[in-house]
C-alpha cells in the first residue's frame, strides 16, 4: 500500500469516527446511503490491505525459497555435470547444452536451461551413472521441478497481490465519493459552530505526505455540549 493510500484510508476512518461521536448533532447522516457506502468502502479497504500485505509477505518468502532452490540446482547438479561433460563427453550430441554456464540464469530461464541439460544428458546416462551417485539425473530433474513450482507460486501470489491492490484503490474511490456526499449534509448541519467545523475538517482531511514526517490520526472529539448544539 502506498503512503497516499494509507492517508486516504485514515481520512475515511476519521470521517466515520466523527459521525459516530457527533451522532447527536449529525445523526441523520448515519442513516443515509452515503454512510452505508462509506462503511462498506472501509470494510473492503481493510480486507484488501490485509490481503495485499499477506501476498507481499508470501512473495518475499517464495522468492527467498526459490533462490535457495536455484542455488542448489546450479551448484549441486548443473556445474558438476558441465565440468564432467567438458572433460569426458566431448563430441557427444548436444554437447553445448551439457556444458552451458548457469551463472547468470534465474527462474524460468534457469529451468529451461537445466531441462535442456537433462535432455542432453539422458542418452549418456550410463556414463554419467558411473561417475555420479545413483539417481543423479532423476534428482536433478526433481530439483528443477521444485524451482519451476516455486516460480509459478511467486507469479500467482503476485497476481493475487495486484488484485488486492486494485480492490483497495476501488474502495478508496468509493469511500471518498461517499465523504463528498456526506460533507454536503454535515457542513450544513454544523455551520456556525467553530468547534465542530474544525473537528469535521480534521476528520475528513487527507494528510499530505512530506517524506519527512506524517501527521498522527486526530484524537476522538470530546462530547458536544448542549450549548454547542444550540449554537450549531
Amino acid at each position: 500500500m502506498r503512503t497516499t493510500q494509507m492517508h486516504l484510508g485514515r481520512s475515511l476512518k476519521g470521517t466515520q469516527g466523527f459521525l459516530d461521536v457527533r451522532a447527536d448533532v449529525v445523526g441523520a447522516v448515519n442513516s443515509t446511503d452515503a454512510r452505508k457506502q462509506l462503511d462498506a468502502a472501509v470494510k473492503t479497504f481493510d480486507a484488501a490491505v490485509e490481503e495485499e500485505g499477506a501476498r507481499t509477505r508470501d512473495v518475499r518468502g517464495e522468492v527467498n525459497l526459490r533462490q535457495q532452490l536455484e542455488r542448489r540446482v546450479v551448484r549441486k547438479f548443473m556445474t558438476p555435470l558441465a565440468k564432467y561433460a567438458r572433460s569426458q563427453l566431448r563430441g557427444v550430441p548436444d554437447f553445448a547444452a551439457l556444458t552451458q554456464s548457469a551463472t547468470d540464469l534465474r527462474a524460468d530461464k534457469l529451468v529451461a536451461s537445466a531441462r535442456a541439460m537433462i535432455n542432453a544428458a539422458t542418452p549418456q546416462a550410463a556414463r554419467i551413472a558411473a561417475h555420479f551417485p545413483a539417481g543423479f539425473l532423476q534428482q536433478f530433474a526433481d530439483a528443477v521441478d521444485e524451482v519451476s513450482a516455486s516460480f509459478a507460486a511467486t507469479v500467482e501470489k503476485r497476481r493475487q497481490g495486484k488484485g488486492a491492490a486494485k480492490e483497495l484503490a476501488a474502495a478508496l474511490r468509493e469511500g471518498r465519493s461517499a465523504v463528498v456526499a456526506i460533507d454536503s449534509i454535515v457542513s450544513h448541519l454544523i455551520l456556525g459552530n467553530a468547534r465542530l467545523e474544525e473537528e469535521w475538517r480534521v476528520a475528513k482531511r487527507v494528510t499530505k505526505s512530506t517524506g519527512v514526517r506524517h501527521e498522527e490520526p486526530a484524537a476522538a472529539p470530546a462530547p458536544v455540549t448542549a450549548q454547542e448544539v444550540q449554537s450549531a
